[in-house]
C-alpha cells in the first residue's frame, strides 16, 4: 500500500521547494496532436466521494492540460468540454466509450490520455497511477505517472497493464491516468485545491513532452545515414532495427534508389527513411 505520510510530506516539501512549477512551452509538442479524454460525465459521473465528483475533476484538469498543451504549439482534442456523456441518449457505456475512441480517430491523432481519479475500499490508499494497454509498451503511462508524482510530490503507484476499453481499442499510443484517490480524504482535499490541480497539469504535460520525440504516427519519416553520408547497408540496418525493438519502437527501414525501393539495398547514394508502423519489421 502507498505511505501515505510520505506522500504528505513529499507533497509539502514540493511546494516549499519549487518556486516556479509552470510548464513552459516546449518545441517537442509542436507537431503533434493529442486527445484528452476526461473520464466520465453526465450520466456517468464517476466515484462520487469527500465532495467530489470524479467527472467534474478530470473536465477541470483536462481544460487545464489543454491550455497549456495549445501553448506549446501542441493541437489538442478533448473528447468533452462539458458535463456531458458523448454517446446518444439510450445508448450504453460502451457506445460513450467508443465515441471517445472514434474522437481520437476522427481527428488523425498520435497521442490519446484518458484522465480519471480512483476510489479503493481503504481509504488509507493514495497515489497516482499510469495504466497503459496490456501487451503494449509503458512509456506514454510511465512518463505522465512520473511527470505528475514530481510536479505534485503525490505517492506513485506505478505503473500497470490494464484492459480498459478506450486503451484496448485504441490503435495509437495510449495511456489512462489515476490523478489520486477521492477515497483518501487527504488525497481528496488536495485534488480539489486549484493550485494542486495545477502542479498537476504541469506534470502531466511535462510527461507528454518527455515522451512526445518517442511516439510518432504510423506514416511519419526519419531520416537516416551512416557516417559514410550514404544510407545504411543491411548489416547497419539490422543493427538499428534491433536498437530500436529492443527500445519498444517498432521501425522499418527503407532504401529508395530512383523509382524502385529496396529494402536493405547495400550503401546506394540515395535516402535511407526510417517507418515508424504498427509492427515491427526484422531482418
Amino acid at each position: 500500500m502507498p505511505n501515505l505520510a510520505t506522500g504528505i510530506l513529499v507533497f509539502f516539501l514540493t511546494l516549499i521547494l519549487t518556486t516556479s512549477s509552470s510548464f513552459s512551452g516546449q518545441s517537442l509538442l509542436a507537431d503533434k496532436t493529442i486527445v484528452i479524454d476526461p473520464g466520465h460525465g453526465g450520466i456517468y459521473p464517476g466515484a462520487v466521494h469527500n465532495g467530489i465528483r470524479e467527472a467534474n475533476l478530470n473536465l477541470t484538469v483536462a481544460l487545464k492540460v489543454r491550455d497549456r498543451l495549445v501553448a506549446a504549439g501542441a493541437t489538442v482534442v478533448l473528447t468533452r468540454t462539458s458535463d456531458t456523456n458523448l454517446a446518444a441518449p439510450g445508448a450504453s457505456l460502451a457506445d460513450d466509450l467508443q465515441a471517445r475512441v472514434d474522437v481520437a480517430k476522427a481527428a488523425g491523432a498520435d497521442i490519446f490520455v484518458s484522465l480519471h481519479a480512483n476510489a479503493d475500499e481503504d481509504v488509507n490508499t493514495a497515489g497516482v497511477i499510469g495504466f497503459y494497454p496490456t501487451g503494449r509498451p509503458d512509456d506514454l503511462a510511465r512518463a505522465l505517472k512520473e511527470g505528475a508524482v514530481q510536479e505534485t510530490g503525490a505517492v506513485d503507484g506505478g505503473v500497470r497493464p490494464a484492459n480498459f476499453y478506450v486503451l484496448r481499442n485504441s490503435d495509437i499510443p495510449a495511456a489512462l491516468l489515476e490523478m489520486g484517490f477521492l477515497t483518501c480524504q487527504a488525497e481528496a482535499a488536495w485534488l480539489s485545491e486549484d493550485d494542486y490541480q495545477n502542479h498537476l497539469a504541469d506534470g502531466i504535460c511535462r510527461g507528454l513532452s518527455a515522451i512526445s520525440d518517442h511516439i510518432r504516427r504510423p506514416g511519419t519519416t526519419r531520416a537516416l545515414t551512416c557516417k559514410t553520408g550514404e544510407c545504411p547497408c543491411r548489416f547497419h540496418a539490422t543493427i538499428w532495427l534491433r536498437l530500436f525493438f529492443h527500445r519498444r519502437l517498432p521501425a522499418c527501414i527503407h532504401t529508395h534508389g530512383g523509382r524502385r525501393t529496396k529494402r536493405y539495398r547495400p550503401c546506394p547514394s540515395a535516402a535511407s527513411r526510417l517507418y515508424f508502423g504498427s509492427s515491427f519489421c526484422g531482418s
